[in-house]
């Protein structure tokens, strides 16, 4: 293991990632939503204003078209017209047959997304405390991607969206954004294992070389995920942990912060680890066993949990979780591939 202090030049990393928090944030949703391209945009009607705050995959010119042509296509509550069942953000594969050929058959998707590889899209409209305030588009080149249980989970983190869109004043995110402050970066060879640690790496964290976080290491490499967030329990202090893939597959990077309780919706260790398990797709009778808890106590956790997280139900706080990295995982009682379960690999982006 060797520190390296702030992350190398992004061109080393696996498809480049965005320091940013809001990026960071984004790309945790791939972790429920099977996408390779999302975008945020920022709709003002009445003020005939659109503005692209954050945008993840897309070339320029789908992303022009999705930011210019979709508003003049469908208006404000297309939500309604084109799913009037469910309600939910409606997918090229989940729309009624008229829909799916009118938009597949527009310049949009003919000219461009079409050409940047895509086959399925879901597109969201974003809503803060009841007023509308932009449109989240999402792609992918696999389809059917966006399935229901999808679209259920896209509509559970609407709101961690729309705060997004409103939070975000510049314009698109860019990859070379400063690193965040108060984090180190180790980086990990490609070999099994870390070597000992160096005299100037004497204040590393002691878990770095503990033997369960080198066996959650070697579970993410097995993943094929290119990054992800999450907390680290050591000594009853919680750390925020962020691994990313190098150039070489086995080479990661891990970048340790101090997690304040701010940073994880105030959620005690015990109410984390419950609802760590929920993510894993644990029932309460499980994770009791798991815990060696009484089902009543892991209820009331997940109740807290709710609260804290401003979920109306358990998926929605798992999603949530999972999205600002509020979860704990382990390698025996919670490996990160059982959280991170519905994860497919997204292939390069379009350049």
């Amino acid at each position: 293991m060797v520190a390296v202090g702030t992350p190398p030049h992004e061109e080393r990393l696996r498809h480049g990632h965005d320091h940013d928090i809001a990026v960071s944030a984004v790309s945790e949703l791939r972790s429920v939503l099977p996408f390779d391209a999302v975008q945020l945009l920022r709709h003002e009607p009445r003020r005939s204003e659109i503005r692209e705050v954050l945008r993840i995959g897309y070339d320029p010119a789908s992303a022009w078209a999705l930011q210019h042509l979709f508003v003049q296509k469908y208006r404000l509550g297309f939500t309604r017209a084109l799913s009037p069942d469910d309600g939910l953000p409606p997918a090229i594969s989940s729309v009624r047959p008229e829909f799916r050929d009118d938009f597949v058959e527009s310049s949009i998707f003919r000219d461009h997304l079409r050409a940047g590889g895509y086959r399925d899209g879901m597109s969201m409209e974003l809503f803060l405390r009841g007023e509308y305030v932009g449109i989240a588009h999402f792609s992918a080149r696999q389809s059917p991607s966006f399935t229901e249980e999808s679209r259920r989970a896209a509509a559970s983190v609407r709101g961690l969206l729309a705060a997004l869109v409103m939070e975000r004043r510049g314009g698109p995110l860019e990859p070379d954004a400063e690193a965040r402050p108060g984090w180190v970066w180790y980086a990990f060879p490609g070999s099994p294992g870390a070597a000992p640690l160096s005299a100037e790496q004497a204040d590393a964290p002691a878990f770095l070389e503990s033997p369960a976080f080198h066996e959650h290491l070697e579970q993410f490499r097995a993943t094929g995920l290119q990054s992800t967030r999450h907390l680290w329990a050591s000594d009853r202090r919680l750390f925020q942990v962020e691994i990313r893939v190098l150039a070489d597959p086995r080479e990661i990077l891990v970048g340790v912060a101090p997690a304040e309780p701010s940073d994880h919706h105030r959620l005690s260790l015990q109410e984390l680890r419950v609802l760590s398990l929920l993510c894993a797709g644990n029932d309460d009778a499980a994770i009791g066993r798991r815990l060696q808890l009484s089902r009543r106590t892991v209820e009331s956790h997940l109740l807290n949990a709710r609260r804290k997280l401003g979920a109306s139900n358990r998926v929605e706080a798992a999603v949530r979780a999972i999205v600002t990295a509020s979860y704990l995982p382990d390698p025996v009682l919670c490996p990160v591939h059982s959280v991170l379960r519905t994860f497919a690999a997204p292939s390069a982006p379009a350049s």
